[in-house]
């Protein structure tokens, strides 16, 4: 893996989302990626994708992104799914759609990069092998969360994805 673009929260946002976890553990990083899990999860915040790619694009793309210009925006927070992983593993969600804004910074981002971004806009709150304790958050979070609620987007963080996970820069 080479680098992943994701979105930067305010930290009203962040603090919605420790919110609904409490006290849970909770590894946002999914099996399968070869990277070391907990390491990256200190570096990672909670996050929405925007766009990734592997080593062999790193040139070509990070010279791309010098001229891009962020614009803030919203992501609209619709509810919380649970989803299989890698290894057995299933994942806790935060389903997301494009809040004001988010649909033309995304174009915007696709016309300098020459790639289209990521479809499935989620945030993954926790990865758990354990799926008794990943439902039981996920109906903590059914019961106390109330959707939809809208997390703004006040730049973007580019970070380098995987030996070893490092924050890069970010796109304000």
């Amino acid at each position: 893996m080479g680098h992943t673009l994701v979105t930067r929260f305010d930290e009203a946002g962040y603090a919605l989302i420790r919110g609904m976890l409490g006290d849970a553990p909770a590894n946002k990083i999914p099996f399968g990626r070869g990277c070391d899990r907990e390491a990256a999860d200190r570096v990672l915040k909670h996050h929405v994708t925007v766009l990734h790619w592997g080593r062999d694009r790193n040139e070509q793309y990070l010279k791309r992104l010098e001229s891009f210009r962020f614009r803030p925006c919203s992501v609209r927070v619709t509810g919380v799914s649970l989803l299989p992983g890698a290894e057995g593993s299933l994942l806790l969600c935060l389903t997301a759609e494009p809040g004001e804004g988010f649909s033309e910074m995304a174009a915007g981002l696709e016309a300098v990069m020459q790639t289209p971004t990521e479809r499935m806009l989620h945030i993954t709150l926790a990865v758990n092998k354990d799926h008794e304790a990943i439902q039981a958050l996920h109906r903590g979070v059914q019961e106390t969360a109330k959707f939809p609620l809208l997390l703004r987007v006040t730049g973007l963080d580019l970070y380098h994805i995987w030996k070893p996970t490092s924050y890069v820069r970010c796109y304000q």
